[in-house]
């Protein structure tokens, strides 16, 4: 293969699953504002919007397999086709069973793209550039989650539109896939490995995808809360959101220090640099400038944890083992997603107005305890 076409298919992969993540924040939201305005509860919504990560989890293991057998490829435009005909299903609004039917169905789909995206452009990129290819795919992933809700403030929920605009985004992301006629990764041998396997033997690698679960959507769901309760107008809370987003871009700098420095003290850096911001951060509330800045590059290092985690797993796995691998670290983003949200809620409503970052900041000082301990002792990844 090519150095040029390599990149086509590493940029075909990026577009394909930034344009599935620009779809995931568009039609998610507008579902869950749909369910308010039809009078249904919030418990529901929370639980209806749990499903979708659960239907990843449930499915994530059996992708690569499905991948071995039919194509990576096959795999990934089935399940951007299953996607699209949930959300066409969504219209008119269905009852709750068919609802919460469609949501299991739509994230199975989502969390193949992901693993199978994820998995193709880590085999594809070259080991010594890894690290930014990786870095400019989270950044890109990043621009896609943050078009989604501006869309969706331009199309409103009043009819279907989000819905009409997110299955045609699906079926536009077949095309870069179907032009690479060649070069799909080899999904041949392999350990036979389980996700527990791989959680024990690259401890550091896929619990990064565990926090930077935890650590996303309670920022982008709770940030502003958090404004509002230290003091902030409505305008400079929300701007919150904004910094936080922006500091994403931050991936590309800390992908290509990654291909530098061993990327297990790249992710300990990560750690206990996020670990002390998060413990000062609450001293900046008063400041709302500085506070930005901060939560911008504590946003970065956050999103460190993602890039970084994917670059060591693929430096260490290769084909199958790869695609399991890759299915671990969904999985576990997937598991922190269900579970941060509502541990950094309870911190919020036990310890205000500061609960958010002190909770937050027992996750980054773990991990950090976790990934010293694993280089004292001379561990792998």
């Amino acid at each position: 293969m090519s150095p040029r076409y390599r990149l086509r298919i590493i940029a075909a992969a990026t577009i394909t699953v930034a344009l599935v993540g620009f779809s995931f924040t568009l039609v998610f939201p507008y579902l869950a504002l749909k369910l308010a305005d039809q009078g249904y509860s919030r418990l529901y919504i929370g639980i209806a919007t749990g499903i979708s990560g659960i239907g990843n989890i449930v499915v994530a293991p059996l992708i690569p397999a499905l991948a071995k057998r039919f194509g990576v490829q096959t795999v990934i435009v089935g399940a951007l086709l299953v996607a699209s005909l949930c959300l066409m299903l969504f219209d008119p609004f269905p009852y709750p069973a068919i609802d919460l039917t469609l949501r299991f169905l739509t994230g199975a789909a989502i969390g193949a793209l992901f693993i199978m995206g994820e998995f193709w452009i880590n085999s594809a990129a070259p080991e010594q550039h890894r690290g930014l290819i990786l870095g400019i795919y989270g950044s890109f992933l990043a621009i896609g989650f943050a078009a989604g809700p501006m869309i969706l403030d331009l199309v409103g929920t009043q009819n279907p539109t989000a819905l009409h605009i997110g299955a045609g985004v699906f079926i536009a992301a077949i095309v870069p896939v179907a032009l690479m006629t060649k070069g799909a990764p080899d999904l041949e041998g392999g350990s036979g490995a389980n996700v527990m396997t791989f959680l024990l033997s690259a401890p550091i690698a896929t619990i990064a995808g565990l926090l930077f679960g935890m650590i996303e959507p309670s920022a982008f769901n709770l940030l502003p809360l958090y404004g509002l309760g230290v003091g902030l107008p409505l305008s400079e809370a929300t701007a919150l959101i904004s910094a936080m987003a922006l500091g994403n871009m931050l991936q590309i700098p800390l992908g290509i220090l990654a291909d530098r420095i061993d990327r297990r003290f790249m992710l300990l850096a990560c750690g206990l640099v996020g670990a002390g911001l998060t413990l000062s951060l609450p001293a900046l509330s008063a400041y709302p400038l500085a506070l930005l800045i901060g939560i911008f590059i504590w946003s970065g290092l956050a999103s460190g944890f993602y890039t970084i985690g994917l670059t060591l797993l693929g430096a260490r796995f290769r084909g199958a083992d790869l695609a399991h691998a890759n299915a671990t670290f969904v999985i576990l983003y997937n598991i922190g997603l269900l579970t941060g949200p509502p541990i950094v809620g309870a911190a919020m409503d036990a310890l205000p107005p500061h609960g958010f970052f002190w909770s937050l900041s027992v996750i980054f000082i773990g991990y950090s305890a976790l990934v010293g301990t694993r280089l004292a002792l001379g561990r792998s990844g």
